[in-house]
């Protein structure tokens, strides 16, 4: 069953947390809020991709129904070129006021990712680029896949699946480099699923990357073998 579904969804609640938190009032009230959401992280990826997002948490409060406060957590690779870009910032400010209104309070926290080079999503977007600009993507690939096992990463896996370089015939291509432990819950496994645009077609890129096993406060102390051969995190 690893090998069929997401990684994220085996693994909620252990060590992945849900990137939409809040509960809302009535039904129709999460339909509206769901919707907000796949809406903010669409702009936000449109506007953050050259400063490489790697994660958009989004959290929501409300004042017993009367006032609704939306947590915007920005997770970026490079967010120097955002906090220092004062018109994109005002963009992103009217864009996210247009999509959850003006009576809605927004609070954005751009944070620095600490290894960028062992998270799937920047993994992906990078081979995202590559094929869009026609770049050949297999060096691209090799090229990412030992800078993220030089960076602490214990496995890296990635596939793309279409029309290839342009073939009549679509087919898979896996890369693939240590351990994917995929059935073990306790592993760390990022996980980002891409779509490349092409002229003759669209491309789906799927990476994976192994950071080690996890032995937070939903397990056990961590042993003390296990200890010196886990260096993910």
């Amino acid at each position: 069953m690893g090998q069929k579904v997401n990684p994220n969804s085996l693994r909620f609640g252990l060590n992945k947390n849900w990137v939409s938190r809040w509960n809302s009032p009535n039904r129709s009230m999460s339909i509206k809020w769901l919707l907000e959401d796949e809406k903010v992280r669409k702009v936000l990826k449109e506007r953050c991709r050259k400063a490489g997002v790697a994660l958009i948490e989004i959290e929501r409060f409300s004042n017993f129904g009367e006032k609704v406060t939306v947590f915007i957590y920005l997770h970026l690779a490079q967010p120097g070129l955002i906090l220092s870009n004062d018109k994109e910032l005002s963009l992103i400010n009217k864009d996210l006021r247009i999509i959850l209104g003006k009576s809605v309070e927004v609070k954005m926290d751009i944070k620095e990712l600490k290894n960028p080079a062992v998270s799937a999503e920047i993994i992906g977007q990078e081979v995202v680029d590559a094929i869009e600009n026609r770049v050949p993507h297999r060096l691209v690939i090799k090229r990412l896949m030992k800078r993220a096992m030089m960076a602490g990463a214990l496995g890296v896996k990635v596939k793309l699946s279409g029309r290839i370089n342009g073939v009549e015939i679509a087919r898979n291509e896996a890369y693939s480099d240590g351990s994917i432990p995929l059935s073990t819950l306790r592993a760390d496994i990022d996980y980002s699923f891409q779509i490349a645009k092409r002229d003759y077609g669209v491309l789906g890129v799927k990476v994976w990357v192994n950071r080690g096993l996890y032995f937070g406060r939903y397990f056990m102390p961590l042993p003390s073998a296990a200890k010196a051969k886990s260096k993910g995190g």
